[in-house]
């Protein structure tokens, strides 16, 4: 827990708060911190925030998997009692804690071997292509470069 020296006081307390559950705005104007959502984006302020998660969920005794087990608990009872925005907020902190509601991100990766083929195939004249192809099941084709490689 030594890391609480890296951080200072004001800083320590407007972690505090988000780990609280303020969010970063919310924090900054209660402890007087000013660009609080960039300051909340420091590797120093993520890694204290997180050293706080981690000490209280060792302090507890409490798992993600608890805490998702005792809203899924929590939304079974409110189904009981026909509680319909009881189940809807228990399922939307179950949604958060998943990730759920970040955007979701594609990558595509292409290897140094696809890309130099790719760019091969784009040099390729039209007869060396159908050549590869099998010209005798191509009856008629036209090529149009779409976008240069180079």
């Amino acid at each position: 827990m030594g890391y609480h020296m890296l951080v200072d006081a004001k800083l320590r307390e407007f972690c505090h708060q988000i780990h609280l559950g303020l969010s970063p705005t919310a924090a900054g104007r209660s402890v007087g911190v000013k660009n609080p959502v960039r300051v909340s984006k420091r590797p120093d302020i993520i890694a204290y925030i997180l050293i706080l998660q981690r000490d209280a969920a060792e302090k507890y005794n409490v798992t993600r998997d608890d805490v998702i087990a005792g809203f899924k608990d929590a939304i079974d009872t409110a189904h009981l009692l026909g509680d319909a925005q009881a189940k809807i907020s228990g399922w939307r902190e179950i949604g958060r804690m998943m990730g759920y509601y970040e955007p979701e991100t594609k990558r595509i990766i292409l290897s140094t071997e696809e890309e130099n083929r790719k760019r091969q195939l784009g040099l390729m004249d039209e007869k060396l292509l159908m050549d590869m192809a099998g010209d005798d099941l191509i009856i008629d084709a036209e090529f149009d470069l779409l976008q240069s490689t180079e």
